[in-house]
């Protein structure tokens, strides 16, 4: 006897193993598709976040170096640092360092010099400030910034080193030999010197003051990634406060004349991500102004940044030889 039709078994129907093949197939190559859009976004995010780093540390190296170079000079109300007594100063310098880390004879004795070095004995002229160890002596630079700091001390302490100026008179004076002038102010002398160690890091040194000792020139870490900084200075050869011609010192030279008239200086430096990036391509070379550095080839995503300043201090005191004469 026949089974009616509503109670029928009704047949189920699965997948074969055709489709499920196709299904599997499909969905690994979505899965691939979605791996491979994670790790380039990953990639490029790193990316993105390696050169925002090194952006930030160039603009950061960048400003601390021209803030310097503003300042250059400054030793507080004196219109010229060639009149500062240094009679008064540390018994012994620091080191020679430039013509002497107290010596503000001329311009190129305030900048010391953003010089280009090339080679080893480039960096002679500087002796025990920064030594062969300490720097990468291949396509960077040096520069000793003398200043005082532009805010007046709440108090005078033992160990450091002033310049008191009046207006009319200065002297470098620590407080062991105090200064002999009246009618001014007490500013504390605090020079800088940039330079580039070899693990690509701007370094500055500056003085680090103790009641009980005599300064010393300690070391601080500024910025990372930094391959090279190069310095060129606008020289005013007629004295009318407007660069000529753009200078950089050479390696080795004891003293330089030409710097006495710089009244600008252009900051060029080069950057580089701490770590490779594909893609980057090989054989480009970098102009730091006059310079050209490279090519590397080696993966590493660099660019050149670069500012101008003014000497303010510097500018002043050239205008100011202008009506004084040489």
């Amino acid at each position: 006897m026949a089974m009616p039709s509503n109670q029928r078994r009704i047949r189920q129907h699965g997948l074969t193993l055709i489709e499920i093949m196709i299904a599997l197939t499909i969905g690994l190559l979505i899965t691939l598709a979605i791996s491979s859009l994670f790790i380039t976004m990953r990639q490029s995010y790193q990316q993105n976040e390696a050169i925002a780093r090194m952006q930030e540390n160039a603009r950061f190296a960048l400003e601390l170096i021209t803030q310097d170079l503003r300042h250059a000079g400054f030793f507080g109300d004196i219109a010229d640092p060639v009149d500062i007594d240094i009679s008064r100063g540390p018994a012994t310098d620091v080191d020679s360092c430039g013509g002497g880390i107290y010596n503000f004879t001329s311009a190129s004795n305030v900048l010391n010099y953003g010089r280009q070095i090339t080679n080893p004995d480039g960096i002679a002229f500087y002796n025990d400030c920064v030594t062969n160890a300490e720097i990468v002596t291949s396509g960077s630079s040096v520069l000793l910034a003398k200043r005082s700091v532009t805010t007046a001390p709440a108090s005078i302490q033992s160990g450091f080193v002033y310049t008191y100026a009046n207006g009319s008179q200065a002297q470098l004076y620590s407080p062991a030999n105090m200064h002999s002038l009246s009618g001014g102010a007490d500013w504390e002398y605090q020079p800088h010197l940039y330079y580039i160690d070899a693990n690509r890091t701007l370094q500055r040194k500056y003085l680090r003051y103790s009641s009980s000792n005599p300064p010393t020139l300690v070391s601080e870490p500024l910025a990372d990634g930094i391959e090279a900084f190069h310095i060129e200075f606008g020289i005013d050869l007629d004295r009318n406060g407007t660069p000529e011609l753009f200078y950089t010192p050479a390696d080795g030279s004891a003293s330089d004349a030409t710097l006495d008239n710089a009244v600008s200086a252009t900051v060029y430096i080069l950057a580089r991500t701490q770590d490779r990036v594909s893609g980057m391509p090989g054989g480009k070379t970098y102009h730091l102004g006059r310079l050209a550095l490279g090519p590397y080839g080696d993966n590493i995503y660099r660019r050149v940044y670069a500012a101008t300043t003014e000497l303010k201090n510097i500018r002043h005191q050239v205008m100011l030889r202008q009506s004084v004469g040489p």
